[in-house]
């Protein structure tokens, strides 16, 4: 990560984390909650809280497996990757790591681009997905590129 990057990264960081006390804070007071039954790890905490707690924490584990559950229901099958057309595309101005960072990160943006491939000796780009080559041509040349 560049010093930009972790420079964004702490100050959100520390702004989630003073968010989030003064709404806790905010909920305690809204409550009425005593700060003493804080003591001894929150062993006395109100059943409905420690409830709301437990709902929460599963929720957001059920959230964060949302895509991966979603390939086990039933409903529209979606086309297998194996499927779609492999799209080559010669890019004679590309010679360095940068260019291939450059370009896979703006192809990675086009949701039906399923996989990219650069290969820098042969100066060419495969993708694969369900899209015209003059969409990907014109994507590549707003890079700053010229393809082939």
């Amino acid at each position: 990560m560049g010093a930009k990057i972790t420079a964004l990264y702490i100050i959100s960081i520390i702004t989630i984390s003073v968010l989030s006390g003064l709404l806790f804070d905010w909920i305690w007071q809204f409550f009425k909650l005593n700060l003493d039954s804080t003591v001894a790890g929150g062993t006395h905490l109100p059943m409905s809280i420690k409830y709301f707690s437990a709902v929460l924490m599963v929720g957001i584990l059920v959230f964060s497996k949302l895509d991966s559950i979603k390939r086990y229901l039933p409903g529209k099958k979606s086309q297998q990757d194996s499927d779609l057309p492999v799209i080559k595309i010669l890019v004679p101005d590309m010679s360095c790591q940068q260019c291939r960072i450059k370009l896979t990160n703006a192809l990675q943006r086009i949701p039906e681009i399923k996989s990219i491939s650069v290969d820098l000796s042969k100066k060419r780009i495969e993708v694969q997905g369900n899209l015209e080559k003059s969409f990907i041509v014109e994507k590549i040349k707003n890079e700053g590129y010229h393809p082939e």
